[in-house]
């Protein structure tokens, strides 16, 4: 998948799940990009049982290829009291609850679009496919 290119018509930095383990590493690469403006894309695996991370469940099928996940819009990256990477995610959808796709125990507030996640966890339970790194936004023009 590759949603910042469908929705920019530039060509992202796609990083997958497995060169995001490490939380020092992967916390610089992607507070960096949002330093620097970057829209950045979270896209999920579609997953046989319901992970109960706060993300939206997506297609699981035993065929790979016939599997879906689902986009969120990365809005921040910080880290907790525990140095634990936390990215807050928006969901495109306009909230964040499905009956299908996430329990709403899940999530603070089903209502809202925004939740936020800890790296470590979505990377170890399989659920994170990948995060694309768009291009930095155009320097504004010098007056």
């Amino acid at each position: 998948m590759n949603a910042l290119y469908a929705l920019t018509g530039q060509r992202a930095t796609t990083i997958p799940a497995s060169n995001l383990s490490d939380q020092n590493s992967a916390f610089n690469q992607l507070s960096q990009a949002q330093k620097e403006g970057r829209p950045m894309i979270l896209n999920t695996n579609g997953m046989k049982d319901m992970p109960h991370d706060g993300l939206v469940k997506g297609d699981w099928n035993k065929d790979p290829a016939k599997s879906s996940g689902h986009a969120y819009i990365v809005k921040s990256v910080s880290k907790d009291a525990n140095g634990d990477v936390v990215l807050t995610l928006v969901n495109p959808w306009g909230n964040n609850h499905n009956s299908d796709q996430v329990e709403a125990k899940d999530v603070p507030d089903p209502s809202s679009p925004v939740v936020q996640v800890k790296l470590k966890d979505i990377t170890a339970t399989g659920h994170l496919g990948d995060i694309e790194i768009g291009a930095a936004p155009p320097a504004a023009p010098k007056s």
